[in-house]
């Protein structure tokens, strides 16, 4: 089944527990620029996938598979998503209908 333009695969994304920017920002409706703020106020964790792929020979001049860093590829756990969803939610009572608190303006830069 294709889904229409605009319309978030939320079923895809919850396959996935890793997503990437542009799918985070789908995920929450929010650009990515948003989620890049989100990311630089500590809001929103990152993961940052170990790489593994590259031989180092040891003292003993052995060659082994060695850590050599991490992913530059930002990836967003989509559980951290839901949790930044879940601290995010309001509820009006009664007398709080017509008073809110003033939004939380991020700083706008950008992630190199």
């Amino acid at each position: 089944m294709e889904i229409p333009s605009g319309v978030v695969d939320t079923v895809s994304i919850r396959r996935s527990r890793l997503v990437d920017k542009p799918r985070a920002a789908d995920y929450l409706g929010t650009s990515e620029d948003t989620i890049d703020r989100l990311i630089a106020t500590g809001a929103l964790p990152v993961v940052r996938l170990p790489v593994e792929n590259a031989s180092i020979e040891t003292q003993g001049g052995s060659k082994r598979k060695a850590r050599v860093g991490v992913n530059r590829r930002i990836l967003i756990d989509v559980r951290d998503l839901d949790a930044l969803i879940d601290r995010s939610k309001e509820t009006m009572g009664n007398e709080q209908h017509l008073t809110t608190r003033p939004p939380t303006i991020l700083p706008r830069h950008r992630l190199g």
